[in-house]
Formats: C-alpha cells, structure tokens, sequence
C-alpha cells in the first residue's frame, strides 16, 4: 500500500484535480447512459467555472497524493447563505477501499461544520447506489430528486 499525504488548498488547487474529474466523468457517463454525452463532452474550465461562480464564502480543495501524484479529492464549498456542500469527490480505482474517500469526506465536513456550515449537501448521480450507501454511512439522506427533460425522448 503507498502511503498518501493530503494536501489542503482554495481555488489555487482546482487544476491539480482535473485528471481525475475526468475519470470522474467517465464513471458517472458509464452508470448515467442518459447523460453520458453531457458527461464526457463538459469541459473541465467549464466545470471550473460553475465551482467559482457560485462565488463560495469558503473553498475547500483537498488533494491525496500518492507520490505527489493526485489520487484522490474532495471539492466542499460554504456558500454565502451558510449553506455547506461536497461540491466533487472522487478517488482513482487503484487507490479505493484503502480509507481514502472516507478521510477526504470527514475532513471536509469537518472542515464546514467548523465554519459554521448551516447544512450539507451532496450531489449524486442517479443510478449510483454505491455512493448512495456510502453517503448515508455519513449522515446524508435523499431529500430531492431533480429531472431534466430530454429533448430526444420527449413525446411530439
């Protein structure tokens, strides 16, 4: 097993964490068929952007290193009205089931809960009970189910 070290940062690190949003893409494109186009087509400046946009009141980028090589991360953002969010998190297949994720999402919730975070909120892929079940280790529970329409299945 390699040894990671973590590494703490704002919006100076989201660029470290481009690899593996990639791969990130890929796996929800491979669980969400529907959406997959969309996965693997976005941008990496655009997913970037729509993080800085949001103009958080805090911005949490942890990195885990392996060998100074990104394997993992976690994106969490205190927004403005308090509210807090796992914005992103993901860890390279090599690297899972080693304790990593569960460090990154306890530090990041720390991390909130320190700031006076109001809440917490993440965001899942539909179709990705994995994380589902992971997420609600740490608390989270469904509470809203958001549809987009899809133009080449609507009804004429």
């Amino acid at each position: 097993m390699t040894d990671i070290r973590f590494c703490d940062g704002g919006a100076e690190l989201l660029d470290a964490i481009e690899p593996l949003w990639r791969a990130l893409s890929e796996h929800h494109a491979t669980i969400n068929p529907d959406f997959a186009t969309l996965f693997r087509q976005r941008p990496f400046i655009v997913r970037k952007r729509a993080i800085l946009d949001k103009r958080p009141a805090a911005l949490l980028v942890r990195l885990a290193l392996a060998d100074d090589t990104p394997v993992g991360y976690c994106v969490a953002a205190l927004g403005p009205d308090g509210a807090g969010e796992i914005d992103s998190i993901f860890i390279a297949a090599a690297h899972r089931s080693q304790g990593i994720g569960e460090s990154l999402l306890r530090h990041a919730l720390d991390w909130l809960d320190a700031r006076g975070a109001t809440g917490v909120s993440v965001a899942v892929v539909p179709g990705n009970n994995r994380a589902l079940a992971w997420y609600g280790r740490f608390g989270f529970a469904p509470r809203l189910t958001t549809l987009t329409r899809l133009a080449d299945r609507a009804e004429p």
